[in-house]
């Protein structure tokens, strides 16, 4: 499945227009047979905006931007989910449970995209909602997403061959965490992969895709220095759906200027 960067534009006007205060796309905006449903979650502090369009549905997961998101995003110890038919495996506890407080309300043929905590909870729900369901969403577009998954999650996430792509910023700290598996854990301890495709845009908003993990190292460690040089967190520089936006409408109109 190549990279779209018209569709990457699309899922991430919804991304951005999951956050309070964003305007809703505007070809939606002109579209009258099109309509918005808004589902939260009873317990966990989830928003989905409901997307229902003539020949789609889309579901776009708000990210984090008040405490309660940051408290999901803490919940790094893994739930224990057993596939359907498949293994036992490891999934970031905090998005987990914040899909599991809408998943059986939103399960049907959907595309999903989000941004941040937002692109996390769209892993595991398209996840489980090809395994539980037996539905695949539509290839997937999410912005700045964090690793999800330990090891046997991610095996079993890729067999389910849903086109995923993860959109990552060089200078985004947030695409790096939880640790991954070259990093210096203690022993015994699990490690957080990431699993999907990567479109991933350097300082100069050139794009490649599917580089190999040590490809970024270098760039990861510049991007740790950066960050603890200017003493600032990370997610209000480099981390904003804005910035994501402005990245991919600047090579949009670099590579395909008509």
């Amino acid at each position: 499945m190549n990279f779209s960067i018209s569709t990457a534009i699309e899922q991430g006007e919804w991304a951005r227009a999951c956050y309070p205060g964003e305007p809703l796309p505007l070809k939606f905006a002109i579209r009258p047979e099109s309509r918005i449903q808004v589902v939260k979650g009873t317990v966990q502090d989830i928003t989905v905006l409901v997307i229902h369009e003539p020949d789609r549905v889309t579901f776009a997961f708000e990210g984090t931007h008040d405490l309660s998101g940051w408290m999901a995003d803490a919940h790094i110890a893994f739930h224990r989910y057993q596939v359907p038919g498949g293994p036992i495996i490891g999934v970031h506890s905090g998005f987990f449970g914040t899909v599991a407080d809408v998943f059986e309300r939103l399960a049907k043929r959907v595309f999903v995209t989000g941004h941040s905590k937002a692109a996390a909870e769209c892993v595991v729900f398209a996840a489980r909602l090809a395994w539980e369901k037996g539905i695949k969403a539509q290839p997937p577009y999410v912005f700045g997403c964090p690793r999800t998954f330990n090891r046997a999650g991610q095996i079993a996430f890729e067999k389910l061959n849903l086109g995923l792509w993860r959109v990552i910023d060089e200078a985004d700290l947030v695409c790096r965490i939880p640790l991954a598996a070259f990093t210096l854990w203690p022993p015994g301890v699990e490690f957080y992969w990431a699993v999907g495709q990567t479109a991933f845009f350097n300082r100069w908003g050139n794009l490649a895709e599917n580089e190999p993990a040590f490809a970024h190292i270098p760039s990861d460690i510049a991007c740790i220095i950066s960050e603890a040089r200017r003493h600032k967190i990370a997610l209000t520089n480099d981390h904003g759906m804005s910035q994501y936006m402005d990245r991919m409408t600047a090579y949009q109109q670099m590579t395909q200027p008509n």
